[in-house]
């Protein structure tokens, strides 16, 4: 099999170009967890968290609790 050499530079340049390919593969992967959006649905004496995705679809998380307070708290704070 025939290698072409690459300089240093060039080498460093590969290196570097699939550094950030992988990392803007890897964050993109991430956002998709956060697309949407999630708010606090009040519906007679019952309060529910509600994921919205972005084609506006919604899915009950559950009531209102510690956990789903949690949820809550995490997406807001990791979409921002």
């Amino acid at each position: 099999m025939d290698y072409i050499h690459l300089s240093d530079n060039a080498a460093r340049q590969v290196i570097d170009s699939t550094t950030l390919f992988n990392e803007v593969g890897r964050v993109e992967s991430l956002s998709r967890q956060y697309a949407g959006g999630m708010y606090w649905k009040r519906q007679g004496e019952y309060e529910y968290l509600v994921k919205t995705a972005p084609d506006n679809r919604q899915r009950r998380i559950g009531p209102r609790s510690e956990s789903t307070e949690k949820i809550h708290l995490e997406f807001v704070t990791r979409k921002a």
